[in-house]
């Protein structure tokens, strides 16, 4: 746990109260870097502690006293940002006025107005998002951490168009962190030209 005690105690509650005592490899090895405030490109295997990454490092940068979105995680699948926004929620559910929600087809536009009232961390699919964006419905102005889960499939063709989109978009001064198994040259291109 030496590592992961750098951390406010709210979120140290929350990964002791989740079961997190030991950080895994790749933990140890990208979270320097990640609360560092730098681009990262976190590759590993899945089911390695790749989500904890972003986890921690969204939740040392955002700040809960202000009502702006701070963060934004963009996933493949709704699975996958479900799993996102309930894995912020439990590590960071001590933080008493944190508030992340999911954006995600099949859902109100209206409802999702609601959710974006005073939320910090926005996890949602590329094409969801950016209908957001472009309605002037999510502001991502002040936005100061953007993360691509499984950043491998979100460079296929079917959501690279959306996700260049939504790039363009974002503040000029950000992190980005994308976390994928596999490192094809699709990402980097979809990356450097961030």
């Amino acid at each position: 746990m030496s590592e992961l005690s750098k951390f406010q105690s709210p979120i140290l509650e929350g990964l002791k109260v989740n079961g997190y005592q030991v950080p895994s490899p790749i933990q140890v090895s990208a979270l320097p870097y990640t609360l560092a405030g730098l681009d990262v490109l976190v590759q590993s295997k899945s089911g390695t502690g790749k989500t904890l990454v972003y986890v921690l490092s969204a939740l040392s940068s955002i700040d809960v006293e202000s009502n702006e979105l701070q963060g934004l995680l963009i996933a493949p699948t709704r699975e996958i940002a479900v799993q996102g926004a309930q894995t912020m929620l439990e590590i960071g559910g001590h933080l008493s006025k944190l508030k992340a929600s999911t954006f995600i087809g099949g859902m109100s536009v209206e409802e999702d107005k609601l959710k974006l009232k005073k939320c910090h961390m926005a996890f949602g699919s590329p094409g969801r998002v950016k209908q957001l964006i472009e309605e002037g419905v999510m502001n991502v102005s002040q936005l100061k951490v953007f993360i691509l889960d499984e950043a491998d499939k979100l460079c296929e063709k079917s959501f690279k168009e959306d996700l260049s989109w939504i790039m363009r978009t974002l503040p000029e001064i950000h992190q980005t962190l994308a976390l994928s198994a596999t490192f094809p040259n699709s990402l980097e291109n979809t990356l450097i030209s961030k």
